[in-house]
């Protein structure tokens, strides 16, 4: 591998909990230009930085064609996370340069706040504190988690471990994926079902676990919520475009829905406006701020990943994650 290489680091969590990882890029010769988020949300900040750099980590910053073109020397991307909807992957193919992820690094953590949305979708945790925080008492009655059915729209890796984290309670368990997911399916007694309108309309909790894509956007929509029962709820840890915004706050100004845990929005923060002015209103709506993956835990693997695509690319090998 040739020495003196840059990498730009422009998401604050590569390495706060694992410093290896950057040890590990630092043995390799690597030097990092590190850029704060508003650093490399200011393209003019950002475009001073790009001529040399030869990897990137990244965060949430868009790199569409016009930061390709001042990236000359960039061999690769590597994504600090699983999604990469704001990275023109068209563009870095013709431009030749290795898009990597790391996938799964944050199953854990985010089938684990899928938990916490469910428990308290039933036993209303969150207007509970603010009750005695108001001096007060008492609460309304409450649901149990057992024997209820989840539907889980995507079968992978996160979904996959909603599943185990959740076999203590006794639930049945729907999926809907376009993969082959059988082997997993029988040894977890779980139910492939093909239409995805059946699952909706069987489910007490229907939780997202999608990419998003030009495929998966608007995916719940108006009529899937129509489809879901009156007193179920949709959980969205993936991303916000999966679900149908508008066509939630009209769902649940219908009560065609019973509530909705929202990790993920299509604007975040959310904007002014309809229809974030209509489901920030909404007590049957909680909003968690993007966080289901940002554990210790989740953050130190995910920067071990990171490290090592870019490693491996920078010695002529495979990343450990490739997505194009």
């Amino acid at each position: 591998m040739d020495s003196d290489k840059t990498v730009l680091v422009s998401t604050p969590m590569f390495g706060r909990y694992s410093e290896a990882s950057k040890q590990l890029l630092r043995d390799c010769g690597c030097e990092f230009v590190e850029l704060s988020r508003d650093e490399a949300a200011d393209r003019d900040v950002l475009f001073d930085h790009l001529e040399d750099v030869n990897a990137w980590i990244v965060g949430y910053t868009e790199i569409d064609e016009a930061v390709f073109d001042r990236a000359p020397n960039l061999e690769i991307i590597a994504k600090h996370g699983t999604g990469v909807d704001n990275i023109d992957l068209d563009v870095a193919e013709e431009r030749d340069v290795v898009v990597a992820n790391a996938p799964g690094a944050n199953a854990n953590g985010v089938a684990e706040l899928v938990v916490l949305h469910m428990l308290n979708y039933y036993r209303d945790l969150v207007a509970g504190d603010a009750t005695v925080r108001d001096r007060q008492w008492g609460g309304d009655i409450g649901r149990e988690l057992a024997e209820k059915t989840i539907g889980i729209i995507g079968l992978g890796e996160i979904g996959q471990t909603v599943v185990k984290r959740t076999q203590g309670f006794d639930l049945t368990y729907l999926s809907h994926d376009m993969a082959d997911r059988s082997a997993f399916e029988e040894e977890y007694g779980v139910e492939d079902v093909a239409d995805l309108d059946d699952l909706l309309s069987r489910s007490d909790f229907v939780t997202v676990h999608l990419p998003l894509t030009e495929g998966t956007r608007g995916l719940i929509g108006e009529s899937e919520l129509e489809a879901m029962n009156s007193d179920a709820c949709i959980i969205n840890t993936a991303r916000g475009g999966i679900v149908d915004e508008a066509a939630l706050a009209d769902a649940l100004a219908a009560d065609e829905i019973g509530g909705a845990a929202l990790d993920v929005l299509e604007s975040e923060p959310p904007s002014a406006g309809e229809p974030y002015d209509t489901l920030l209103s909404d007590d049957r709506v909680t909003f968690t701020p993007h966080i289901g993956g940002k554990t210790e835990e989740a953050m130190g693997e995910i920067s071990s990943l990171t490290a090592r695509n870019i490693r491996n690319v920078f010695e002529g090998d495979e990343p450990v994650h490739r997505v194009r």
